[in-house]
Parts: C-alpha cells; structure tokens; sequence
C-alpha cells in the first residue's frame, strides 16, 4: 500500500513530506510508536504515568491490532522526535473507534519523554520536580476517566500538553507558568509621576457594554471600533477599566505615561489548573516561587510581566460570585481588558466535567459556583477568555 493510500483510507486529507521517508522506513512495522523497554525504564526512574501504566500499556496492544491506525500513529512518534517544536502541530491523528485509539494522542508525547526529561534536567530540575512534570499528563488521564469511565488522551488534551514536551512551560504548586508573547491588543502603560496603570486598546470592535464584538454582532451591535494611533508625543485610544472597554478617547502623553507592556512582548502566562487554592498567601507564594525559578533556571527568557488569559477573568463571574469570593480576589488582581468574543460556554467543562452542554437543565448545583453559573447559562448567558495583566508582578 502507497501512503497515499493509507491517508485517504484513514480519512487524513494531508501529512508532512517527512511522512514519504518516515512511512519507507518504517515499512510496515506498526508497533514502533510504543517502546515498552523504554517506558519502563522512564516509568521507574520518574514515575511519569504512575497508576495509569496498565491502561496504556494495555491500549498500546490493542491499537496494534489496527495496522494501519497503529502505523499511522507510529509516524506521527517519528515525525516529533526528528523536526523541530514548531512544526509539531503539521502531525494529525485520524478519528478512530478502534480499541485502544482512545489513547493514541499519548504515544507521541511519550516518543518524546526522554527528550522532554533532558530538557527539564538541563533546566536544573530534578528527578521529584520531573515526577511533578508529568503530573499534567496524568491529571489529563484521570479527568478523562472521570468524563467516560475509562482512561484516555484526546486530541485537545494533546494539543495542550504537549507545550511540556519544548520546555516552556512548568508548574508550582497553584498554576502552571509559560513562557509566551502577549498575542492581544492591548496594552499597558504606566505614569512615570504617580505609578498609576492603564490599559490601552489597539484594536478591535465593541458592543455598548464595552466588550468585544464582531462584524455581524453575535455579541451585541458594534457601538465602537478601537480608535488607536501613537506619536512622538502621545498614545490616544480607548482605555479597558476592568474588562470593559470605554467609548470615549483618551490621550496619554509619553511624557507622563510609559509603555510597560505591548503586542510581541515576552511574558510569563498563567494556566490555572482545576481545584487551585485562591486564598492570597498561596497564590502569592505560588507567584513568588514561579518568578524566582523563571529568573533562575531560564535565563534565555526575559519576561516582562505576568499576564493570564482564563474565563476566571471574565469581569460577568466576578459579578456573579461577588466581592467576597476568592475568585473575585483573584480576578482583581489583574488588569482587565477583552480581547475574545463571547462563548456561551467558556469555563463549561471546567465546572461541569462530564456533563452535556446540550441538557441544561440537568447540571448539579451541589456547589455556589455551578449554582450561579447554571442559572446564567439558563437565561443566555455568554462567557469570554479575558485576558489580564499582574501588574504587582512586573518582572524586572
């Protein structure tokens, strides 16, 4: 069978050139994207899959009994431990039902474990804080489980998880931090007199309540398009004050105001993983920490700030949970601006786990957050991915 065979059987409408070499290589052998000896001896050096070896070993041995899933799968292990990071996305997998294709997504993240390890120890992490590593693929098995009953690795989980596999990411304690460039229009300015912030807005179209719309108005008619332009002496734009963007324009003279933070710029982005401890002594040990090992052991990044992008920003959850809550704490913290159109159920699979979106009417309420998120879900409520600026973490 030609290659090209093989993708259109498996409904793969293209691949990387690298797959022509790769596939005669390969010729035939369906069971190289999963080396057991190798596995093993990672698995009882750091534990990596600790409690879910079985099930993936077990799947290993049933995607074998699809040749060509399994030889599909094979490639893709190849095609990521011989390019670089950034081409890594060029690799899919098909959809399949097949036994075992539930797990197949893992099997190029564990083609590149040894790299991955490599990496982190060159990075003066050891063998415990490894362990803690890949806690991130074993906490994407479990949820899987609690969703379908059984362990498993989507395409989405995959996506996500394999930034560990370049080293630019690492967790401690309350989140996981990234090394990024602030991909959102918006800015951050400071006043070089009173060390008063502002965030500034360089693009985008907004609906009357100063959130982001777009051109046919899913979120709400455009009442205003940002209004950007910069001199030798002056920003002028519309100002974002708590996730909201304003109507009228302001101008912002260089002599007064500083830009701390742009479009390009690096940062260090957080992810919030699920159940994290909002209280303030433990985020601001968790910052503190997360700061001190980006200065210490990535010296090839210069992060100028803190920034995070989560529904838990989203300016309407702050509302709903109110100013006493540790999520409204947490939220306020940063400086808020939109930079994503509504989605009906940003944060959904967060709370609800396992629960359809389809069948509203069902989801629990046995906790205040999914209580007040469902009744909002209920009259048609719409969330967004807000992103924020820490600016007590400017990184200098």
């Amino acid at each position: 069978m030609q290659l090209k065979e093989l993708a259109e059987k498996l409904g793969m409408e293209s691949y990387p050139e690298e797959f022509e070499k790769i596939y005669a290589e390969l010729d035939g052998n369906n069971t190289a994207f999963f080396n057991k000896e190798e596995f093993d001896k990672l698995e009882t050096e750091y534990g990596i899959l600790e409690g879910y070896c079985d099930a993936v070993v077990s799947a290993a041995e049933k995607l074998k009994q699809d040749k060509d899933l399994s030889l599909w799968v094979s490639m893709v292990s190849k095609f990521v431990t011989s390019v670089p990071k950034e081409r890594f996305s060029e690799a899919k997998l098909p959809k399949s039902e097949s036994d075992g294709a539930e797990m197949m997504h893992i099997f190029p993240l564990l083609a590149l474990a040894p790299t991955t390890i490599e990496l982190y120890k060159n990075h003066g992490f050891s063998k415990e804080e490894i362990h803690g590593i890949f806690n991130v693929f074993r906490i994407s098995l479990r949820l899987t489980e609690q969703a379908t009953g059984k362990p498993g690795y989507s395409a989405g989980y995959y996506n996500w998880t394999r930034i560990y596999s370049h080293c630019e990411i690492f967790d401690y304690t309350s989140f996981n931090f990234q090394f990024k460039k602030m991909a959102f229009h918006g800015m951050l300015l400071k006043n070089k007199t009173s060390g008063e912030f502002a965030v500034i807005m360089t693009e985008g179209k907004f609906n009357k309540k100063g959130l982001l719309t777009d051109d046919e108005g899913t979120d709400g008619e455009i009442a205003f398009t940002a209004d950007f332009s910069e001199t030798d002496e002056a920003y002028t734009a519309h100002e974002a004050v708590g996730g909201y963007v304003l109507p009228e324009l302001k101008n912002f003279k260089k002599s007064e105001w500083e830009c701390i933070v742009k479009e390009g710029d690096d940062i260090l982005s957080l992810h919030i993983p699920r159940n994290v401890d909002f209280s303030a002594e433990a985020i601001d040990d968790s910052l503190d920490n997360g700061i001190r090992i980006a200065k210490e052991r990535f010296p090839e990044y210069d992060p100028k700030i803190v920034f995070c992008c989560s529904w838990l920003l989203d300016p309407q959850l702050s509302e709903l949970q109110g100013e006493k809550s540790k999520i409204y704490g947490f939220a306020n913290r940063f400086m808020r601006f939109p930079a994503g159109v509504l989605n009906s159920r940003a944060g959904f699979g967060f709370v609800f786990l396992g629960y359809s979106e389809d069948n509203l009417e069902a989801l629990p309420e046995d906790t205040s957050l999914r209580r007040k998120l469902k009744d909002f879900y209920l009259k048609g409520g719409k969330m967004a991915f807000v992103p924020g600026f820490m600016v007590d973490r400017i990184i200098k």
